[in-house]
């Protein structure tokens, strides 16, 4: 992106055929360093004394230094693109660790065996899958279950389909909610509707006093910040992870030690 010497006070000085000659160069500055005032006249369509007073407006001496100032630009504008910005490695694995580190303190081994019980039942088991990035921690546990030959394991990829087959149950069924915030309020609604039908309900959330841990008879808790990236949520789900990993490393001990 070019940063020529421009204000508000300069845009207000030009006139429509100033104008135009500078949309030119933003759209063909690569070209016009080359150019001579010439032959940017002609792909223009105006005089070179139109152009002279345009570099003028601008406070350069001439098209001489409108050039010099393009091609400056260009050149840091592309040192820019080539630059890699310094990552500080230790800082990322610090906060990677204090986020596992909290986590692994908030398991509570005697949830963890009440889950575990659940997960080695004959009830349907069903996980939410609300979109984003948590879909893809969904379909992480999804594979685990499967590996650990865990039966009856189904998703809900929306919450008209996870509304009808709650409704709909005729039988006892588990369901797994996952959520990043804690109030994605899709989640929230599927929740309510579990608990109306007596479902066994788990969640894992954040630590902090969300509403869906409230909502759900068992929670397990993660620790991390909460972290956005232009409106757009970007958390950490790696502590997410980790509570999967060492659920499934329970479940395996306890289908172990119940078929010696």
């Amino acid at each position: 992106m070019l940063n020529l010497p421009l204000n508000n006070s300069v845009i207000e000085r030009l006139s429509a055929n100033e104008l135009s000659i500078l949309e030119y160069i933003y759209e063909h500055y690569d070209e016009v360093i080359h150019m001579s005032i010439r032959e940017l006249s002609i792909a223009v369509s105006y005089s070179s004394a139109t152009i002279l007073r345009f570099c003028k407006k601008l406070g350069l001496s001439g098209f001489s230094e409108l050039k010099y100032v393009l091609r400056n630009e260009m050149e840091q504008s592309q040192k820019n693109k080539n630059e890699i910005p310094k990552l500080n490695n230790q800082i990322i694995l610090e906060n990677i660790t204090a986020d596992i580190e909290g986590t692994a303190n908030l398991i509570k081994n005697d949830h963890f065996k009440e889950i575990i019980t659940l997960l080695d039942s004959d009830l349907p088991l069903y996980l939410w899958a609300p979109g984003g990035i948590t879909s893809v921690v969904t379909e992480y546990l999804e594979k685990l279950l499967f590996v650990c030959g865990r039966q009856k394991v189904y998703k809900l990829e929306s919450v008209r389909m996870g509304e009808h087959v709650l409704r709909n149950l005729k039988h006892d069924a588990i369901i797994f909610l996952i959520s990043s915030s804690g109030s994605f309020e899709s989640t929230m609604r599927l929740a309510r509707l579990a608990n109306i039908n007596n479902l066994h309900t788990i969640s894992i959330t954040p630590f902090n006093n969300n509403m869906l841990s409230q909502l759900t008879k068992y929670n397990l808790h993660f620790f991390t910040n909460q972290r956005d990236y232009k409106g757009a949520e970007i958390t950490s789900r790696l502590p997410i992870f980790y509570i999967l990993s060492v659920m499934i490393q329970y479940y395996i001990q306890y289908k172990e030690s119940n078929n010696q």
